[in-house]
């Protein structure tokens, strides 16, 4: 049988908090310094997430994951928060108070972002719309990008 009583007290820790740092390419930088300097890099990125069925779901799934690929090529930090959120176990999608507190939390998070970047092969949605007027009000630079031609052929810009 588990004792709690007879249990050793964890012991208190002297340790005093020193800056992170981060390995770069070039130098060491406190990490401070390293986000100030890539914040211009954060991009929240706008995909098509909904769908009918759940293989237009997954379709939608698989196309975002290319366009953060897309963002990370560019030198870019993108965030989706239709990728992380809608994640078993996290946030259910089809539950409309659910979706609601994804959405809003994936616009929070994108007060801190340099751009909203906007991926259109597949048209612009309803939430995709919300996300470029909250940018729009916020200040935040709209960009709109494509990878695909139309004849399917993805396009490296």
């Amino acid at each position: 049988m588990y004792d709690t009583k007879k249990q050793p007290k964890t012991p208190k820790l002297n340790i005093k908090p020193t800056p992170r740092k981060i390995q770069t390419s070039l130098c060491t930088e406190t990490y401070n310094q390293f986000l100030k300097k890539e914040k211009n890099n954060l991009v929240l990125l706008e995909s098509p997430y909904a769908g009918k069925t759940k293989k237009e779901i997954d379709h939608n799934v698989k196309y975002a994951q290319l366009c953060m690929k897309d963002c990370f090529d560019r030198g870019e930090y993108p965030f989706a928060s239709h990728l992380l959120y809608t994640q078993p176990g996290i946030l259910n999608d089809t539950i409309p108070e659910e979706r609601e507190k994804g959405i809003m939390a994936g616009l929070a998070w994108g007060r801190h972002a340099s751009k909203t970047v906007v991926y259109c092969d597949y048209g612009i949605s309803k939430c995709m719309m919300e996300g470029m007027e909250k940018a729009d009000s916020e200040g935040r630079e709209v960009e709109k990008r494509y990878l695909y031609y139309s004849s399917g052929r993805i396009i490296n810009k």
